[in-house]
């Protein structure tokens, strides 16, 4: 009987450990799953400013001192877009991770969304080097 019990009790234990392991990755699962929506967010409007801003960028004036005015600012947008990269390939890397851990059904979401980020930026890539020219 007493056999039984230790058996019971060991078997009780390496559950509850077990259990405890499971919460931990669950929890850091959940933080990486609101940390990557939040920086898919982020990006988002970050996106939706930079497509207003191409949009609403004045003509290229022929006049010299306007046109260095106009170079300057959109050497500054190019730094922008050059860092904004590193945050999309971030993005691209860090919900890859995900979709492998997650359910096909979740996965799928998350695919969509980054495919959608990604086609916005290099929109945003191709008219800003269009722009440059």
């Amino acid at each position: 009987m007493q056999e039984r019990y230790n058996e019971m009790k060991k078997n009780w234990t390496r559950i509850n450990e077990k259990l405890v392991d499971r919460q931990k990755k669950l929890e850091i699962a959940l933080d990486d799953a609101i940390n990557l929506n939040n920086d898919m967010q982020s990006m988002t409007r970050w996106l939706d400013n930079a497509e207003n801003y191409l949009s609403n960028l004045p003509q290229i004036s022929r006049l010299p001192d306007t046109l260095n005015r106009q170079m300057d600012s959109h050497l500054a947008f190019v730094d922008k877009v050059g860092g904004q990269r590193e945050v999309m390939s971030d993005l691209n890397t860090r919900g890859s991770k995900i979709q492998f851990t997650c359910e096909k059904k979740d996965a799928i979401p998350i695919k969509n969304r980054l495919i959608s980020l990604k086609h916005r930026f290099d929109k945003i890539v191709n008219r800003t080097a269009d722009r440059t020219k």
